[in-house]
């Protein structure tokens, strides 16, 4: 279960969302394959439970960052960020799954097989952690700064 995080959970109950919350994901799985990106478990997981919904990571104290809003929804991806994803799928030797946005930015937020998260910007990845929880953990608490994968050259 990834939602066993204390932390995490009390975050999403804050803001009114169940953990038990659980939708249909055929439409956001659809559009991956129409656009012949990558599906994963954990990214499934984490669409039904919080798919279509906007989460206000935590600020203040003992956050190392200050966090936008994110937008899980895989739809809301902009043109040509399936072919920036497919390129650092290929940089990192593993498949990302889209699972959403940050608002602001409109920067893609893609989960890859082990549960690692990670925002890109071009030629930029920013990894929020080495597995799910610490992943989950960086993204909505953020609890660590993200560590800055820098692409080799043109994305």
């Amino acid at each position: 279960m990834i939602w066993n995080d204390t932390e995490i959970r009390q975050l999403l109950l804050g803001q009114q969302i169940g953990l038990n919350r659980s939708v249909s994901i055929d439409v956001w799985l659809n559009y991956l394959a129409e656009q012949h990106l990558h599906c994963n478990p954990d990214g499934e997981e984490i669409l039904r439970v919080l798919g279509g919904l906007i989460v206000v990571p935590k600020h203040g104290e003992g956050c190392m960052y200050y966090g936008d809003d994110l937008h899980f929804d895989p739809t809301r991806l902009d043109v040509g960020d399936a072919q920036d994803i497919e390129s650092w799928e290929a940089n990192l030797g593993c498949n990302l799954m889209p699972i959403g946005i940050v608002l602001r930015e409109l920067v893609p937020i893609v989960i890859d097989d082990e549960g690692r998260i990670y925002c890109i910007v071009g030629n930029i990845a920013y990894s929020s952690g080495d597995d799910l929880n610490g992943s989950l953990r960086g993204l909505l608490l953020a609890d660590r700064i993200p560590v800055v994968l820098d692409f080799p050259h043109d994305v």
